[in-house]
């Protein structure tokens, strides 16, 4: 018994980790091109959930259509917003933390108006599969492989792709990249939206095995960031810092804390973490 609990906790784990990291790369992708922490992340992927549950109710739609459209529309919401507000402020730090926080609390408020403070989830009902003893749903192996896929091919895009290194130079020295041609105001506006498809991305794979409510944005957020801050930016550590988070999630609220304080598990990471750079940067 206690091996199949370990065994379960660690697969959970796993699972739940691979999304936090396809979360965290999307905000670790804002930091890293536009120097901007963005606040709103956590509301994309908020809003990508709700809509994939209201354009599933409303258009009959296969699933994968579903799912595209959902993104598409996300994508450019985006993009308006970046072009719209945040493009305004994307020099300024402490404008562009005001302006995604307002961004956040926007969205998540219509949320609110619209589908009230019901939690909703969106069930695949993919069944279920027995690996040594631990039943795990094909809907979180699903999600999991999505996550995976998802980060990878970012990887791919920064490394193969002319706009992924377009976006790497402004990210390393926007001057340097001008003068080589490159326009940083179309890099920022399109790595603005690929972030916004990132949580959107997210929030479509955490519906499907998780209950979302309209407020939840805050703490994926808080989520997100800690995999920012284990990871400096770099895909692979956001990777490990995901699973990390998602097993130490497990692991503690499985052994050590009941599952209701399984949210205060990032914030002492997230602490830890800090203190940790401070005492650094000290030395």
């Amino acid at each position: 018994m206690a091996y199949e609990a370990l065994l379960t906790s660690l697969l959970y784990g796993f699972i739940e980790g691979s999304l936090y990291a396809l979360l965290g790369v999307g905000l670790a992708l804002a930091l890293g091109v536009m120097k901007i922490v963005n606040l709103a992340h956590g509301a994309f992927a908020v809003l990508g959930a709700y809509l994939l549950i209201s354009l599933s109710a409303s258009l009959h739609l296969p699933l994968f259509i579903t799912f595209l459209l959902s993104m598409a529309l996300v994508g450019v919401i985006g993009l308006g917003a970046y072009i719209i507000v945040v493009d305004k402020v994307v020099v300024h730090e402490l404008s562009t933390l005001v302006t995604t926080y307002g961004l956040e609390l926007i969205i998540a408020n219509l949320i609110l108006s619209i589908y009230g403070g019901a939690t909703l989830t969106y069930s695949l009902g993919l069944g279920t599969l027995s690996i040594g003893g631990v039943v795990v749903g094909f809907d979180r192996l699903l999600v999991t492989s999505i996550a995976l896929a998802s980060i990878l091919s970012l990887h791919l895009f920064l490394k193969k792709t002319y706009l992924g290194r377009a976006m790497r130079a402004v990210a390393d020295d926007i001057e340097a990249a001008g003068l080589m041609g490159i326009n940083p105001k179309k890099i920022y506006a399109m790595s603005y939206a690929i972030c916004a498809l990132l949580g959107c991305l997210f929030g479509l794979s955490f519906v499907t095995t998780h209950y979302v409510n309209p407020m939840i944005s805050g703490l994926l957020n808080l989520k997100a960031f800690v995999v920012t801050v284990l990871s400096g930016g770099n895909l692979v550590l956001a990777l490990i810092a995901g699973i990390t988070l998602g097993l130490c999630e497990t692991t503690i609220t499985s052994f050590v804390l009941p599952t209701a304080y399984q949210n205060i598990v990032p914030f002492t990471i997230l602490l830890i973490a800090l203190t940790i750079l401070k005492r650094k940067r000290r030395l």
